[in-house]
């Protein structure tokens, strides 16, 4: 979805077929994907060692979806490309129907903040460095549009949702741990028109 097409540089880029793969005794994923635009394919094989590693360490037992477990950044999206899903997932979730698709989807973008955030340097840094960027084009959005990638920004947007505890508990169906007038006012409140 936010990886451009190498034929026709548009996309977005959509699963055709997966299917899993031995990488030299580690788990792996072999994804073809095909341009929307142009047609074109692309295979992406993608290492799952981590993820199974951090499954059988207990991350992600909830059933929910689990983007990145590690503390570590993506090493397949840049923080342009998680800001550009982040984005996408949160238009997806205002267009839903299904209050309950609507709380997956914004668990999902909750952890695209996550994940663009891990790209700063740990020194509170309020900008990624130049290298955090896979490619000229998201380097060049990231160079054209800075004011969008400031960690103030994006830990401000993170703010505005509820906890990641939070989404998963309401997720899995436990009970609110708080009551009365507060709690109304919570479920009738839409978590993602932030930007309003």
């Amino acid at each position: 979805m936010v990886t451009p097409c190498q034929a026709c540089g548009k996309g977005p880029l959509e699963a055709a077929g997966h299917e899993p793969v031995d990488l030299a005794g580690s788990p792996g994923r072999r994804l073809t994907a095909r341009c929307r635009q142009c047609g074109a394919e692309k295979v992406f094989t993608f290492d799952m060692s981590q993820v199974h590693e951090a499954k059988a360490a207990g991350a992600g037992q909830s059933g929910l979806p689990l983007i990145n477990p590690g503390k570590e950044p993506s090493r397949a999206i840049d923080p342009a490309q998680w800001l550009m899903l982040f984005e996408a997932i949160v238009r997806a979730a205002d267009q839903q129907t299904d209050p309950a698709e609507s709380r997956r989807l914004g668990y999902e973008a909750a952890q695209c903040l996550e994940e663009a955030l891990k790209f700063y340097p740990a020194d509170s840094s309020e900008w990624p460095d130049e290298s955090a960027f896979f490619s000229e084009a998201t380097l060049d959005r990231f160079r054209r549009h800075k004011h969008l990638f400031a960690r103030t920004r994006l830990v401000d947007l993170r703010r505005k949702l509820p906890t990641l505890t939070e989404m998963e508990r309401r997720l899995s169906g436990q009970p609110a741990k708080d009551s009365g007038r507060a709690a109304d006012q919570s479920r009738k409140r839409r978590w993602w028109p932030f930007w309003r």
